[in-house]
This record gives C-alpha cells, sequence and structure tokens, in this order.
C-alpha cells in the first residue's frame, strides 16, 4: 500500500473545522516486527516442548527457558506498540468486544480463589501475552484483509513442517495409543491429535474462504486446501473434520448469498445465521445436561463421525466433572487450576483411579469454562459469543466477505467446543485464532468509523494528540 504523507492527509483526510495542524502517524512502520510476533506466538503456542522429546512432560511452573524467553519478549514487545500507538488503542479498546475484557479481568481477580493459585497466574500471564501481541497485531499496517493474509501462510508453513516431521520423525509425530480414538492418528509438531486436527480445520477454511472470495488464484487455493485436508486426514480427529464440513457448507451458503447484491435472498442471510445458533445452542443444552430429552440430537453426529454414544468416553469424564462443579458452582475452582497434570495433589487425579487415565481436559469447553469459573464464567463466555456474533452482523453491512470468515471461525469453534476444550483456554491454538478474529472485528469497526469522519485518504495513518479521538463513539460493541 502506498505511504501516506503525514502533512498532506492531515489536511486532505480532516474533517470541516478539524486542527489543521494536528499530526498523523503513519501505522505500518512496524508491521514486519509484529509480523514476526505474530509468527513467535503461533510457534509458542503450538509446539509444545514434548514435541522434540517422547517423554518430556510440559511443566507450567518451569517452563523451557526459550519458551519462558518468548512469552516475556513479546508481553513486552506487545505492550510497548500498544504504548506507542496509544490513540487508535484506545479506540479499539472501546470497540473491542466488552465480555473478553470482562473475562481478563475475571481470570486475574479467580487467583483469590483459586485451587491452585500458581497455576492460575501462569494461564492468566499466558492469557495477556495472547491479547497483548493480537492487540498489537491490529494497530499496525492495518488493512480489511490482514487478519487471514498474515495467518493462512504462517498457518500453511507449521502444516507442511507438521507433514515433513511425520516423515523423518515418525515415532514422535504418531500418537502412541491402541484406543479407537488414537490408533493411527498423528500429531505432527502439535501437543495432540486434536490441536491438529484443528490448525487443520481452520487452513481448509481460510483457503476456501480466499478463494470464494477470489482473493488468491486456484493454484494457490488448490496448494494450501491440499496441504489442509492431508494434514486433517492424518489426525484423524472427528470433531475437526465434522466442523470443516458444516463450516465449508456454511461458508458457501453464506457467500452465495452475500455476493447476490441485487437478489432479496441477501437479506436472509442474518437469519440463516440466527438458526444457526439455534442448532448449535440447542447441542450445547444436550452436552451440559441442562435440560433432559435432547440426547436424541448426537444421533446424527455420532453416525457421521464413527463415534459411540459416549463420544469415545467423553460422557464418562463429563459426569466425572459435572460433580466436580457441584463442589463449587458459583465462581469455580479458579482459571485452569483443574487440569494441571497427573499430579496426586491436584482435585482431577482422582479420575485416573476412576477412568484408568488422564484426559488433560473434560472435553467440552462449556463444562470446562463452568469448572473453572463457575456459573458465572459461564454467562461471561454467553456474552462474549453474543456480542462476537452481533459485531460480525454488523460487518455484514459494510465488508460482507470479512464479516462472513468471522462468522465461520465462530460457527467452527460453537461446534468443535461440544467435544474438546478451546473455548478462551490460553494452552488452545484456537484460542490464538479467536482472539486475533476479535481483537480484528474491533479494528474494522474503528477503521470504519474513521473513514467516514476523516475520509478515504485516512485509511493508513492514525490520528493524535489522544483528545481528538476520544469523542468516538463506542458502537457496535
Amino acid at each position: 500500500m502506498p505511504r501516506t504523507q503525514p502533512s498532506r492527509s492531515s489536511r486532505r483526510g480532516a474533517p470541516a473545522g478539524a486542527d489543521a495542524q494536528a499530526t498523523w502517524v503513519v501505522d505500518h512502520k512496524y508491521t514486519a516486527l509484529v509480523t514476526l510476533m505474530v509468527v513467535a506466538l503461533l510457534f509458542y503456542m503450538t509446539v509444545p516442548e514434548s514435541t522434540f522429546s517422547a517423554t518430556a512432560d510440559e511443566d507450567l511452573l518451569n517452563p523451557n527457558p526459550l519458551y519462558r524467553f518468548l512469552k516475556i519478549g513479546l508481553l513486552a514487545l506487545g505492550i510497548s506498540i500498544v504504548m506507542l500507538r496509544y490513540s487508535l488503542a484506545y479506540l479499539t479498546l472501546k470497540n473491542l468486544n466488552r465480555f473478553y475484557l470482562i473475562f481478563l479481568g475475571l481470570v486475574a481477580v479467580s487467583i483469590t480463589w483459586s485451587i491452585e493459585p500458581s497455576y492460575t497466574g501462569t494461564r492468566l500471564v499466558a492469557l495477556l501475552t495472547t491479547s497483548v501481541v493480537c492487540f498489537a497485531f491490529v494497530l499496525v499496517g492495518w488493512h480489511p484483509r490482514r487478519f487471514q493474509n498474515v495467518l493462512r501462510p504462517i498457518l500453511t508453513v507449521l502444516l507442511c513442517a507438521s507433514l515433513l516431521y511425520c516423515i523423518f520423525s515418525p515415532d514422535l509425530a504418531q500418537e502412541h495409543g491402541t484406543g479407537l480414538s488414537l490408533e493411527g492418528a498423528w500429531r505432527g509438531l502439535f501437543s495432540q491429535k486434536n490441536a491438529f486436527g484443528q490448525a487443520a480445520s481452520f487452513a481448509v477454511i481460510l483457503w476456501l474462504h480466499a478463494w470464494f472470495a477470489k482473493e488468491v488464484k486456484w493454484w494457490q487455493c488448490g496448494f494450501g486446501l491440499g496441504i489442509g485436508v492431508t494434514c486433517l486426514m492424518l489426525s484423524r480427529s472427528s470433531t475437526s473434520m465434522f466442523a470443516t464440513a458444516f463450516v465449508v457448507l456454511l461458508l458457501f451458503i453464506s457467500v452465495r448469498l452475500s455476493t447476490q447484491s441485487s437478489s432479496p435472498r441477501r437479506r436472509y442471510l442474518p437469519f440463516v445465521v440466527g438458526l444457526l445458533v439455534l442448532v448449535i445452542l440447542l447441542y450445547s443444552l444436550a452436552a451440559l445436561n441442562l435440560v433432559s430429552g435432547l440426547d436424541f440430537l448426537f444421533a446424527p453426529i455420532t453416525g457421521l463421525t464413527g463415534k459411540d454414544t459416549t463420544f469415545s468416553g467423553r460422557t464418562a469424564i463429563w459426569e466425572l466433572v459435572r460433580d466436580h462443579i457441584a463442589r463449587r458452582p458459583l465462581l469455580g475452582s479458579g482459571y485452569g487450576a483443574y487440569w494441571i497434570g497427573p499430579i496426586p495433589t491436584s482435585e482431577s487425579y482422582s479420575l485416573i483411579k476412576k477412568i484408568y487415565w488422564y484426559p488433560t481436559e473434560s472435553h467440552d469447553g462449556y463444562l470446562d469454562m463452568i469448572n473453572d469459573l463457575g456459573y458465572v464464567g459461564l454467562l461471561c463466555l454467553l456474552g462474549y459469543l453474543w456480542s462476537f456474533l452481533r459485531q460480525a452482523i454488523a460487518l455484514l453491512k459494510f465488508d460482507q466477505s470479512q464479516a462472513v470468515l468471522y462468522l465461520a471461525l465462530l460457527f467452527h469453534q460453537l461446534i468443535t467446543n461440544l467435544t474438546e476444550t478451546t473455548w478462551l483456554s490460553s494452552s488452545s491454538f484456537d484460542f490464538v485464532v479467536m482472539t486475533f478474529a476479535t481483537f480484528a472485528m474491533a479494528r474494522a469497526m474503528v477503521e470504519q468509523w474513521l473513514q467516514s469522519h476523516y475520509g478515504e485518504a485516512r485509511l493508513q495513518v492514525t490520528p493524535r494528540p489522544l483528545e481528538r479521538v476520544r469523542a468516538a463513539p463506542a458502537r457496535f460493541r
């Protein structure tokens, strides 16, 4: 994109009556640095310490020095960039999903009642690191397609590296187990097969969306899509396969409706989205066992994915987690304080005696949220989802293609969290993607307001001083 001259843009882009001497800052000065930060974050969140060792276990309280350095460095750099772009950061925060901020505050406060305060504090630092990097990402070098243009190639490289890892180090890249869900499954560079499958699922969605939106050439889409599908099949993750099939169908329908600007069917897209939300809500209620008589809804899923009615033993875990939730239903046990590993002093260690293995999560994002932060946390999660959906629908009015992508990611996570835990999970690759999307939507709302008030010439600049932008309305929260 062409660089905008500060003096010229401040006069031409400013509205009538604006201060003619106001200065402007070109916001793509640190683009390369922020892109490297994103690469480092995805590496840090994706590749566990145990990837390069068949026996090493991850220790949250005593991580590898490289990982500790990456975390602290990313947090410091992210804070520095946010401070340098303080005016634009202020506007972005005003338009950010407010329940995301409430969630961060709730996690911080949960240290006071956590059953494992040190682990909750460690998880909080990981949350803040991801949040600050995503915040810095949307403040520098922004354009409407920056989210997928940065994430898509990085994700594809990670998957290619995983395929090479499977070829040259099959003993480390393959899951070891005789169960139905582990036999013949690969995890690549990721912590386990489900994370590998989820990353591959995201790649398929991003490449197909780029093809539908005509953002890439056919051979680029073919290559990226081939890598994504190959990794998805190798992972043998039934949840990822089902979620991918659902979202691809949603993408096709949404793109067809949103691109037919002269067709009256275009206005039906919000209703289609609402209907899908209702369907997934019913499945969530069935999984949480909050409404009796909804078990029949799982019959189509078990038929399509090949799982039994226990979802590879998940129902036993759900029952035990519900019993644990009953001890602290309102505020939970503290964020990340339950699944800390097979440690005898952990409350989750008792599951080994009952199901004879340690699952590391309840395999249901909604249950884990209640277990960590109680029903207060569940209300916060529902508020976050509602605000995310509301912002995406608002974005349909002026950027339909981008809004459809964010809706696709939302539905992907709504489905995934029925049998996996990724909602606002500091150790999940999905959390990084959704956090990027959350901040990117807030930035898109800011950009729309700035363009409407400062003109098209304002596309790549941000105003100073702070007093000039405080009047911006906090719209589309």
